[in-house]
């Protein structure tokens, strides 16, 4: 990752701090909570109905990462003031 973040257009908003694309109308909403909400938003924004429902998979099988700590130091700060700026924990 820090061979990759160094590279020019290397966060072409795939890997881009989420801090960086706030502004004063930009509205923020969490996956963890849910698309009910922002599919909500958008809908009203676009004048339509919002669904009645949302079609959820779930993997059958979790992706098994295994961090070591030098990748989450890395991810920790590079990611530091996303967390901050969007009130995450970094334990």
């Amino acid at each position: 990752m820090a061979g990759y973040c160094t590279a020019v257009d290397s966060l072409d908003n795939h890997l881009r701090p989420q801090w960086e694309f706030l502004g004063s109308e930009v509205e923020t909403f969490r996956f963890e909570d849910g698309l009910q909400a922002p599919l909500a938003r958008m809908a009203e924004w676009l004048g339509v109905a919002p669904p009645e429902s949302l079609p959820h998979d779930l993997r059958p099988d979790p992706l098994g990462i295994a961090w070591d700590q030098v990748d989450r130091i890395r991810v920790r700060d590079h990611y530091a003031r996303d967390f901050e700026t969007l009130g995450y924990f970094t334990d």
